[in-house]
């Protein structure tokens, strides 16, 4: 099952967030271990400054998801690479996830996807990204990539939009499976800091 994304690369713009490895450390550690209480978006950012707002595409996506068939053993090791590369890269979590459940370790499985669930919720915040006052937030272009791969969406047109003092990333796209078009917004304030 290949999952065909080019993601956008590295963030030109570098926000001033300080990346704190023992609280990341310990966040990812409670994420992990099921804590509910954990702050994802606080997560994510961290991420990105860890990364030096830089994070750069998973460029074994395509390669991972095809194995989760037919070796879900290296498609699993190929993910836990990427995790330890960017925690927060939910495409991981859920090959990671996809290749637990072949692997019949349902309870790893479940792990990895209540992760993914709860960073690209962290990401939708409740909004649909539909319009400026339900817009996602985001913290990498990298990852306005993978939501809109998730989304099914194919962006042809990207457009910077100040307002009321943020900043928003707007994506003209088309759904893949049905071919019709919409916008989608990011509120992009976390870019800068904010």
């Amino acid at each position: 099952m290949p999952i065909a994304l080019m993601l956008a690369g590295a963030s030109p713009v570098r926000a001033a967030t300080d990346f704190d490895p023992p609280a990341y450390a310990a966040a990812v550690a409670r994420a992990e271990a099921g804590d509910q209480g954990v702050d994802y978006t606080w997560l994510r950012i961290q991420t990105a400054a860890r990364l030096h707002f830089a994070e750069k595409p998973w460029a074994d996506l395509d390669r991972a998801s095809g194995l989760v068939d037919a070796d879900p053993d290296q498609a699993l090791q190929l993910a836990r690479t990427r995790i330890a590369e960017d925690w927060t890269d939910f495409t991981a979590h859920i090959v990671a996830q996809l290749a637990l459940k072949r692997l019949h370790r349902d309870a790893d499985a479940t792990r990895e996807g209540a992760i993914a669930g709860a960073i690209t919720r962290s990401i939708a915040g409740g909004h649909k990204g539909t319009v400026i006052d339900d817009a996602f937030n985001a913290v990498s272009i990298a990852e306005e990539a993978r939501v809109l791969f998730l989304l099914h969406f194919r962006s042809d047109h990207q457009a910077l939009v100040m307002q009321g003092g943020e900043r928003f990333d707007v994506f003209d796209v088309f759904d893949t499976r049905t071919d019709e078009p919409r916008k989608v917004w990011f509120n992009i304030d976390a870019f800068y800091g904010k």
